[in-house]
């Protein structure tokens, strides 16, 4: 309790003493990565969602600034962007051909909204003219909820859209699901122009690095049994956990990957590397009206 009252206290000190203070909006795009990003780089960028911030910033000197941010991005990304056919297979196969097979045959998905919100420190590192380069990071609490289309529902009109995390996709118990609200540390650029006075302009480019493997709802390597996904989750979840069969003919297995999990070949996620996202927008600012010193109706204070 006493740390959040510190930085109250630092806030409200800051608040009084510091310099321009600043409101800001930002649109653009961010992009997952993590155990569902396509191999082929170039087909990552079709996983690229929407990405919007509404931003309170404050300079505390000449160089250095802190800044609220609450943003909502939209991630996403399917195994089925991952393109191979079997007359493209040569033989032997290379281990990339190996890995793309894995993915089609594997035939996960996710759609995710994180919502965000993060204290940051800012520096600007350039100053020139109307031009500002600044780096900037902190941390930040979010709410994810990963979810995936029912591939049984995948031509009708409205695909239906189901929640993951309630499911237990990998056989979690109730103790060992994952939470929906996690932490990162944003961090990032930002390149900011001075049109006029009062307002700015800008581009800003985050990175998250996130501490958890659950933002597309896939963390172990190993599937569980279909058997024991069916009894937590229902058949709808017996298609999530695992929907090999809706997967391109041509590549599909004899048998679904948790048919018997210790024997297949098929991978399910990598456990040792958790999800990252990034954002890269376009900002508008607008300098706010300085009252240091004055009272509630703009007059001078008696100090």
């Amino acid at each position: 309790m006493k740390y959040i009252c510190s930085i109250f206290f630092i806030l409200s000190v800051s608040l009084s003493y510091s310099q321009s203070r600043f409101l800001g909006v930002s649109t653009g795009g961010a992009l997952y990565s993590g155990d569902l990003s396509p191999l082929n780089n170039g087909d990552r960028f079709k996983n690229v969602g929407s990405a919007f911030g509404v931003s309170y910033k404050q300079e505390l000197g000449d160089r250095f600034g802190f800044r609220l941010m609450l943003s909502r991005n939209s991630i996403e990304a399917a195994d089925s962007l991952n393109q191979l056919t079997p007359e493209d297979i040569t033989s032997p196969p290379t281990q990339f051909q190996l890995d793309l097979v894995n993915r089609i045959i594997r035939n996960l998905s996710f759609q995710n909204t994180v919502t965000e919100f993060a204290l940051l420190l800012e520096y600007k590192v350039l100053k020139l003219n109307k031009l500002d380069v600044i780096l900037s990071g902190g941390p930040s609490i979010f709410r994810h909820s990963p979810k995936a289309i029912d591939p049984i529902t995948i031509d009708f009109p409205e695909p239906v859209l189901v929640e993951l995390q309630a499911l237990r996709t990998e056989g979690q118990s109730f103790d060992d699901i994952y939470s929906l609200f996690q932490v990162s540390i944003p961090a990032g650029l930002q390149i900011q122009y001075a049109v006029t006075e009062k307002l700015s302009v800008g581009l800003e480019f985050y990175h998250r690095f996130v501490f958890t493997d659950y933002l597309d709802d896939a963390s172990r390597a190993t599937y569980s049994t279909c058997a024991d996904i069916s009894a937590i989750s229902g058949p709808v979840g017996d298609r999530l956990a695992d929907p090999s069969e809706f997967a391109p003919s041509g590549l599909a297995l004899g048998a679904r990957p948790c048919t018997n999990p210790a024997t297949t070949p098929i991978q399910r996620a990598n456990p040792n590397d958790n999800d990252s996202y990034m954002s890269a927008t376009f900002s508008v600012w607008y300098r706010l009206p300085d009252t240091r010193g004055k009272g509630a109706q703009g007059c001078p204070l008696p100090y």
